[in-house]
């Protein structure tokens, strides 16, 4: 195959996969809430931010998405192991070392 002949199937392909990669028609789908929307509900989320950041992190898009769920926030600064006894928090947003210290503890799986 002459030079010229495979420079120009080298382009036709690589062409040809560009423009696959480019017009791929499948679309993102996304989760839609189709609860009752009469039905009121609250999760204790336990941030280690503290309410603000909560908001401002996570907070504000939720209740947008799921107004009708409250959402309860609870900030563990320096004792966790006591605020998950007493507060028993359903979500746990926390640091990496936070996750580890309560593993190796046992606290959390």
């Amino acid at each position: 195959m002459s030079k010229r002949l495979t420079t120009w199937l080298l382009v036709i392909l690589l062409a040809s996969i560009l423009l696959t990669a480019c017009s791929s028609t499948s679309k993102q789908t996304t989760i839609q809430y189709e609860g009752d929307s009469q039905m009121q509900a609250t999760i204790t989320v336990m941030y280690s931010g503290g309410l603000n950041f909560f908001n401002k992190d996570y907070g504000d898009l939720f209740r947008a998405k799921y107004p009708n769920i409250e959402v309860k926030v609870i900030g563990a600064w320096n004792d966790t192991e006591k605020v998950l006894e007493e507060q028993k928090p359903d979500v746990l947003l926390l640091s990496y070392e936070d996750y580890v210290k309560l593993i190796e503890e046992g606290e959390i799986a």
